[in-house]
């Protein structure tokens, strides 16, 4: 073989070799790039989404109950529906109080516990009193 047709075959090989990679270069830059682009993209989307996120939890609870009436019939479900009597009731109402947006339990400081009292000789409604037919010893 003659040393022209060895160089030319050499630089024949080159060329392909070096057209190859260009492809692969070029192709792998794109897919770079494109994915770079979606990640930005999807970087962005998070931010929004963790900032409306924070906006909405900054914004307070949404309030359930707005009235008595709510209240009410909120108090008839659980007691008609999920069959919790009338003293469970009141408590799992001022558990969850502050979820469904109220303010202060459904029953006064002074009320929430009538059935201690009722045990204690107290008069439920009259806390003053000494008890419920005068005598400290008559349980209820």
């Amino acid at each position: 073989m003659s040393p022209e047709t060895r160089y030319k075959r050499s630089r024949d090989n080159w060329k392909q070799k070096a057209a190859c990679r260009g492809d692969t270069n070029r192709y792998q830059s794109k897919e770079l790039a494109r994915i770079k682009a979606e990640r930005d993209r999807f970087k962005k989307e998070l931010k929004e989404i963790r900032a409306r996120v924070h906006q909405l939890e900054s914004q307070g609870r949404v309030i359930v109950v707005q009235n008595k009436v709510d209240l009410i019939f909120l108090a008839l479900q659980l007691f008609v529906v999920a069959r919790i009597g009338f003293r469970a009731v009141s408590r799992v109402l001022g558990i969850v109080m502050g979820a469904l947006g109220l303010k202060k339990s459904p029953l006064s400081a002074d009320h929430h516990q009538l059935g201690d009292q009722a045990l204690s000789g107290a008069h439920p409604i009259c806390p003053d009193a000494t008890g419920a037919a005068g005598d400290e010893g008559t349980v209820l």
